[in-house]
């Protein structure tokens, strides 16, 4: 694909993010994307609530060596951003739920519970890739 070709598709990312009610959206050369270990702590100490509790979160996502080589693998990055108000539902989760999620990996939450979260995950995110 030609520069020229390349450049248009990129454009065409940006519009079509904004178009889906994103605040901002911008595409950048993914040599510009910063990895630290660090930004994955913060999701462990302290424990987050949300630790293992939805599939954007740890241990739900990839590693950090593999997201590290994920990144890598890519010219271009598109980063968007969304505003949205917060809600009390952070304050709703429940700490020992996470604990006992995390004290037997790979055991999830019941799969209805798991349905609604993915759901409630979806219409959070107005923004489908």
């Amino acid at each position: 694909m030609s520069s020229c070709a390349s450049n248009k598709k990129l454009k065409e990312l940006e519009r079509a993010a904004l178009d889906a009610n994103a605040d901002k959206a911008k595409v950048f050369s993914a040599r510009l994307v910063a990895m630290d270990i660090r930004v994955r702590m913060k999701c462990q100490i302290p424990l987050c609530p949300h630790f293992g509790q939805t599939l954007t979160c740890p241990p739900n996502v990839p590693s950090f060596e593999e997201f590290t080589k994920v990144v890598e693998s890519y010219d271009h990055a598109l980063l968007v951003q969304m505003k949205s108000p917060i809600s009390g539902e952070m304050d709703k989760l429940d700490k020992e739920e996470v604990l006992k999620y995390m004290a037997k990996p790979g055991k999830s939450p019941s799969k209805k519970d798991r349905l609604d979260e993915e759901h409630q995950d979806l219409n959070s995110m107005k923004l489908a890739a």
